[in-house]
């Protein structure tokens, strides 16, 4: 204590300002410097027929902007989609062996047999792994209420259908994603609730402002904000088909 005296009145005697009290960021400097035990979540992908990947999923409780690197074959339900063949568009999830939900703004101006090739990758966590599998895509269900009018984000969804199906009973890293059926009335009071912890995972820009897409799939834990929220507000148009999550203090989201 009194060396921290010492120094703050030497400061003070060549120059007068205005200086940060580090106390008021104790809990953040002591968030970046503690060593941070990822939090595992196992699933049984022999018992269960969706959501599980080959692998345990593994998250660190931090904030990191843009996310971390997801652990080898914990998402095997995510797939790329490449136009031209190896550039990545944008994310999708297997839904079957057959089809593949995405967004509706990635492929909406898209027109199977114009020239440019639609393709989808998956069974990888790193982008160039060369085990992955590529799938031509042969139609595109777009759904019929989406609307490029901006900023109206609404019914922004998208069904795939490849050419050749990826087969799941002889690639083991290859999993489909589980979708619940919820009665209507309950959609927007009971799911998701509020408060709950949801993962965003995806190969796309890290920053906002970035150039550069990651290489490994990148994972981010986000949370269930109440539509009402501010932050939420002026992008919701309807909360029976969209809900807000991220972190309110900013970084995610």
């Amino acid at each position: 204590k009194a060396i921290e005296i010492t120094i703050f009145f030497l400061v003070r005697i060549f120059y007068f300002g205005v200086y940060t009290r580090l106390a008021y960021y104790y809990e953040w400097i002591q968030s970046i410097i503690t060593i941070l035990t990822a939090e595992i979540f196992s699933c049984n992908n022999i018992s269960i027929s969706c959501g599980c990947g080959y692998n345990n999923v593994l998250l660190t409780p931090s904030r990191i902007v843009g996310g971390e690197d997801a652990a080898e074959g914990s998402w095997s339900m995510a797939v790329s989609l490449r136009f031209a063949g190896t550039s990545h568009r944008c994310g999708g999830t297997l839904l079957s062996e057959s089809f593949i939900l995405t967004a509706a703004h990635c492929v909406a101006t898209l027109s199977i047999g114009s020239g440019l090739s639609l393709t989808v990758a998956a069974g990888m966590t790193k982008r160039s792994d060369p085990r992955q599998i590529i799938r031509e895509v042969d139609q595109i269900y777009v759904h019929p209420k989406y609307t490029t009018q901006t900023r109206d984000y609404r019914h922004d969804i998208a069904v795939l259908h490849v050419k050749n199906p990826f087969e799941y009973t002889s690639n083991t890293r290859f999993t489909k994603s589980c979708i619940r059926r919820i009665d209507p009335p309950s959609l927007t009071i009971h799911y998701p609730r509020n408060g709950s912890r949801l993962v965003v995972i995806g190969w796309g820009l890290l920053r906002s402002n970035g150039f550069y897409l990651p290489e490994m799939l990148q994972q981010i834990q986000v949370y269930t904000i109440d539509n009402d929220h501010p932050a939420c507000a002026e992008s919701i148009f309807d909360s029976q088909v969209q809900f807000c999550a991220g972190l309110i203090q900013g970084g995610k989201g």
